[in-house]
């Protein structure tokens, strides 16, 4: 017979914050906005990859032709990839930068962390898709985005399918892209950070985005109650 084990967690007072809901057909309208910007980032690294390959194999004139050609990326397609975060890494650590430069003097311990968000660009748009990534990937990623910048600049988090993922790797030309972040101000980007942000709710934290004097709020605590299995005696021969 089975024995009950009692396990106890703390979670947030506020309860887990909201993930905004997007529909299939705005899902489409944004992909099609997107898709464009990322086939030309995606020309741009598999030109650079065949440029490489060109100059290994052979160090004619040829190679030196293929790159001055007018089939070569343009430098708008490589400026693009500055305003990209590609990939959870990427992502997160750019996020947590600048959510480091808005925290009071007393409270960052690294100002040279600081300095480096401040001069980087503020992230306008995270596209997640949750289906790929561990849950514990992206749990966290609502309040991450929510102390990145004000309530005025946060950024839109956008929750794709994975269909949507799967299009999205397909024209960047990676096997899987989970995250993405797009920097405020990329070059061509001007029509799908303008839907994005009339389209997508922004993520709402009222404990975070205090008006009224803070009050307290007791701390949740869970009870868990699992089954532990008896341990059979060990029996000596």
């Amino acid at each position: 017979m089975s024995k009950q084990k009692h396990a106890y967690a703390l979670s947030l007072p506020s309860g887990q914050p909201i993930w905004p809901v997007i529909d299939p057909e705005e899902e489409a309208a944004i992909l099609a906005l997107l898709l464009p910007i990322l086939r030309t980032v995606g020309d741009h690294r598999r030109r650079h990859v065949e440029i490489k390959e060109q100059k290994r194999k052979t160090r004619s004139t040829e190679s030196q032709a293929l790159a001055e050609s007018p089939g070569h990326s343009s430098a708008v397609s490589a400026n693009i990839q500055n305003y990209l975060t590609i990939g959870f890494n990427s992502t997160t650590q750019r996020l947590e930068s600048l959510s480091v430069a808005r925290r009071p003097p007393g409270l960052c311990r690294s100002p040279t962390n600081g300095d480096a968000a401040r001069s980087a660009g503020q992230i306008a748009a995270v596209f997640v898709c949750r289906d790929c990534l561990p849950e514990i990937m992206t749990s966290s990623l609502p309040v991450l985005i929510a102390t990145a910048a004000p309530r005025e600049t946060r950024a839109r988090l956008i929750e794709i399918s994975p269909q949507a993922e799967a299009k999205m790797a397909h024209a960047v030309g990676l096997p899987r892209l989970g995250m993405l972040g797009l920097e405020a101000g990329a070059p061509g980007a001007e029509a799908l950070l303008r839907r994005v942000m009339e389209k997508i709710q922004e993520i709402d934290l009222p404990w975070l985005d205090l008006v009224s004097p803070p009050s307290y709020v007791a701390v949740q605590l869970e009870e868990v109650q699992s089954a532990m299995d008896r341990k059979q005696p060990i029996t000596r021969k």
